[in-house]
């Protein structure tokens, strides 16, 4: 399992949802978020 990704590797219009699937999908143990 890999250990996280940061949110901006995901396209800008994409939601927290779709955000938190994805890096589950690919094996990711967590997301970094940066809150504006």
């Amino acid at each position: 399992m890999k250990k996280g990704i940061n949110q901006w590797a995901f396209p800008g219009n994409a939601t927290f949802r779709d955000i938190f699937t994805l890096a589950a999908k690919y094996g990711f143990a967590g997301v970094e978020l940066c809150p504006d």
